[in-house]
């Protein structure tokens, strides 16, 4: 009550920030609209059992007249604080309009979810279903909308051939799970051959440290070693790879013998990881000329310019892959492993939970290139160098930064990513064909403009909100499953009306990366 009289006593004064209060009013509608939702879900669909108490429906009642009463309230305000800035002249009021705009749509939102529980209610292992499928989509527009937002941080531009370098990614993946079954073998049957090389060879460069082994011997005896690393590395890497191989080679095949399950868990990483690797390189090459022809000369040129460049490679690239691979659409080779999806009887009314192993395999392989994307750009030397270049490429160059090698290195980081996309698209069955990467980098450029378009936690957040809305969304407005694109890009309509510079954005003052 104080505190209202205190925004009373002050917007009579005129002392109070008209905008920055009706942005407060919009946040607690929405975070009031939120609540909402997520109550009346979990009402319907049976977490508080199949018949909830009264003190369950009394408190969706309270929340949904705190709506109604919160906008009324609003109204009031706006329309106040507007005769206040018009007595001043020179003060703008279209914010204060949007932002009534903005509550009236929250509002609007809330009570259509409303209705549409009331009646047609879906129970709680369905809403999860749609969230587990939401949440592997997101981790790809989370992948696909980093390499967006690299490249804008360092050069101000949008890279609308990103999608077409996931394409090719993807294509690379699919030839990778041909070579693996041709000759009528399955999966496990080429990834064995994989296995045999990749597991020997991690074993010998990462789990044989020889330099540490022996200089920390040296160090516990009295033994005087003194062998520059790099001599020893040299004349270690024999040792190293004939222990390597002794070591994976003996482990694999005690594993056939001994363990099945792990064996076949062993070749199935390893027939995957040989196809995400083929996918990320050639997606890095690609980004390298794609840099190196199209963007590099028109560096210098207005912005206009290298957008204009980005579309005509994005067209470029779909025709080179209709003319080399053709119309027909392809489909990856499974491997058994991740055939099947995991059912959870959650008990009593709650229904089952269906998860799919290789949505799992998409979350987790997200969660660890992000991870690794933010080791390499808050704890390497050239991830310094990226942050540099960001903040002020010419002070960058007179410090001794190469600019071209770091933005190609950007390039390349952000190929990859989507190179990894493309193929675990690939694995969830998606078919593949010349415009496979239209649609979803378009999503992935909404879910960077979403979280703010130079932000890496942006990025990560908005790709997971954008495939989370976009799963869940149509159930939620009683729309058929064909709105979801409608509903994605009216998010991105939405945000570029109330917030331009997105829910991580920043000034351009502000480094980007």
């Amino acid at each position: 009550m104080t505190r209202a009289l205190e925004w009373t006593l002050r917007l009579r004064q005129n002392q109070l920030n008209f905008i920055t209060l009706s942005g407060r009013f919009l946040l607690n509608q929405i975070l009031l609209s939120t609540f909402f939702i997520l109550w009346r879900i979990s009402e319907t669909s049976g977490v508080f059992g199949k018949a909830p108490s009264t003190w369950v429906s009394n408190v969706g009642e309270f929340t949904r007249w705190l709506l109604v009463i919160h906008t009324v309230v609003g109204v009031i305000f706006v329309l106040e604080a507007i005769a206040r800035m018009v007595e001043q002249q020179n003060a703008p009021i279209s914010p204060l309009i949007l932002n009534y705009t903005g509550m009236l749509l929250t509002l609007g939102l809330a009570l259509r979810v409303h209705s549409v529980l009331e009646s047609e209610p879906l129970g709680f292992s369905t809403w999860a279903n749609l969230f587990i499928v939401g949440l592997s989509t997101g981790g790809v527009y989370a992948l696909i909308a980093l390499g967006y937002t690299l490249v804008y941080g360092i050069l101000f531009m949008i890279n609308f051939a990103h999608g077409e370098v996931m394409m090719f990614g993807a294509y690379t993946g699919y030839f990778a799970t041909q070579y693996l079954t041709s000759g009528g073998h399955t999966f496990e049957d080429g990834s064995v051959l994989i296995a045999s090389i990749l597991i020997p060879l991690i074993i010998g460069i990462l789990f044989l440290p020889l330099e540490r082994l022996i200089t920390g011997y040296a160090q516990r005896t009295t033994i005087n070693f003194q062998t520059p690393d790099w001599l020893f590395t040299f004349f270690s890497v024999p040792v190293r790879f004939t222990l390597g191989f002794v070591i994976g080679y003996g482990a694999l095949v005690g594993l056939g013998g001994y363990a099945p399950h792990l064996y076949l868990i062993a070749i199935t990483i390893s027939g995957v990881l040989f196809a995400m690797v083929c996918g990320m390189i050639v997606s890095m090459a690609l980004s390298v000329v794609l840099e190196r022809v199209a963007y590099r000369p028109l560096r210098f040129a207005p912005r206009l310019v290298p957008l204009i460049s980005a579309i005509g490679a994005s067209i470029f690239l779909q025709q080179v892959a209709l003319r080399i691979f053709g119309p027909q659409r392809k489909t990856y080779s499974n491997p058994r492993l991740l055939q099947e999806p995991f059912r959870v009887d959650l008990g009593g009314t709650l229904g089952t939970l269906v998860i799919s192993k290789v949505g799992i395999v998409i979350v987790i392989v997200s969660v660890l290139l992000m991870f690794l994307l933010y080791v390499i750009v808050q704890r390497t030397k050239i991830g310094r160098a990226m942050r540099a270049v960001a903040q002020d490429k010419n002070t960058a160059a007179l410090m001794g930064i190469d600019v071209d090698r770091v933005i190609v290195f950007t390039f390349m980081l952000g190929a990859a990513l989507a190179g990894a996309a493309g193929v675990m698209l690939g694995f969830r069955s998606d078919k593949i064909d010349f415009k496979f990467g239209f649609t979803p980098g378009l999503k992935a450029f909404t879910a960077a403009v979403l979280g703010g378009i130079g932000s890496i936690p942006g990025a990560m957040f908005g790709g997971f909100f954008l495939g989370i809305v976009e799963s869940i969304g149509p159930a939620l407005l009683g729309f058929d499953d064909k709105w979801r694109n409608a509903i994605a890009f009216g998010i991105l309509v939405l945000v570029l009306i109330f917030r331009p510079s997105g829910l991580f954005g920043a000034g351009g003052e502000v480094k980007k990366v």
